[in-house]
């Protein structure tokens, strides 16, 4: 559970300017939605993740994805969450929302 809200976290964001860049550049107020609530999604799984991560004593972990895997070698993209890192993930997304909704 506190794996797919960190990656949430993460995500969002580049989902909706993914959404933005190939779908809705021409308008300005859909945009500017899709925006918005993509900073809110990635802050409102910031802050799930940050009060389940204390609900459990803030006992480090991780989460990882096979990117690629080329005959025996593999390599992963992965996540590690510690009190440091939900901390700041928390500060950043927290910084970003009012900041995209008073621009």
């Amino acid at each position: 559970m506190l794996a797919a809200l960190a990656w949430i976290s993460l995500f969002a964001p580049l989902l909706a300017f993914s959404a933005i860049a190939f779908f809705t550049l021409p308008r300005h107020k859909t945009s500017a939605g899709i925006a918005c609530a993509g900073v809110t999604l990635s802050f409102v799984s910031a802050l799930a993740l940050f009060i389940g991560f204390a609900a459990r004593h803030f006992e480090p972990f991780e989460a990882s994805l096979n990117w690629l895997s080329p005959g025996t070698l593999r390599f992963e993209f992965g996540l590690l969450i510690d009190r440091l890192s939900s901390l700041m993930l928390l500060v950043v997304t927290g910084v970003a929302c009012p900041i995209f909704y008073y621009s």
